[in-house]
């Protein structure tokens, strides 16, 4: 953004958001605020030229959406002892109707799915992953092999669960592109 002498507007980076609108308000500095225009807006491929006033619709010629997929990474925490059977039984449920909306999302990612199971410290095992996937049918089967079990009130390995969420996986590599989550699924203890 320049000035009407030239200048550079230092700091003035604009943000546009998702339906394309990106707020111009310069009134809300005092040095600007009796600044008309014109004002330049460019990226790397077109310069358009403005005036301050209200509802003004400038066209850029930016780039259009990506058609690479944004990459997406879920990966679940699973409490997995004796007293989560139901909410384990309510994600078998609803993994599927969880990929489609994800799926339906505008563009679709690319998604992937991982989990990490943890119970007890002294069960039969303390944590224990299964690594990402974009095959939702192989994560539904991995998925519909976890039991609950375990879980005599001895201290739960939550600690260790986030732990391991986090390294075990295969998460992809963070680009300003690349989304990645970590839902836990658990109860409140009283």
């Amino acid at each position: 953004m320049t000035a009407p002498d030239g200048t550079a507007v230092a700091g003035a980076a604009v943000t546009v958001t998702a339906d394309g609108t990106a707020r111009f308000l310069p009134a809300l500095y005092p040095a600007f605020a009796d600044v008309a225009g014109p004002f330049t807006a460019s990226t790397a491929d077109a310069t358009s030229e403005f005036a301050r006033s209200a509802g003004t619709v400038l066209t850029v010629g930016a780039p259009p959406p990506s058609a690479t997929p944004v990459p997406l990474d879920v990966a679940f925490l699973l409490d997995a002892t004796g007293s989560m059977g139901d909410e384990i039984d309510r994600l078998k449920e609803t993994i599927d109707t969880v990929a489609e909306r994800v799926a339906a999302l505008d563009p679709a990612p690319d998604v992937r799915f991982a989990m990490t199971l943890y119970r007890d410290e002294g069960d039969v095992f303390v944590t224990s992953t299964y690594d990402f996937t974009g095959d939702v049918a192989e994560f539904r089967a991995a998925l519909s092999r976890v039991v609950a079990d375990g879980g005599e009130d001895y201290p739960e390995a939550l600690d260790e669960g986030f732990a391991e969420v986090l390294a075990a996986p295969a998460w992809r590599r963070p680009t300003p592109r690349c989304s990645s989550c970590s839902w836990l699924l658990t109860r409140r203890r009283r």
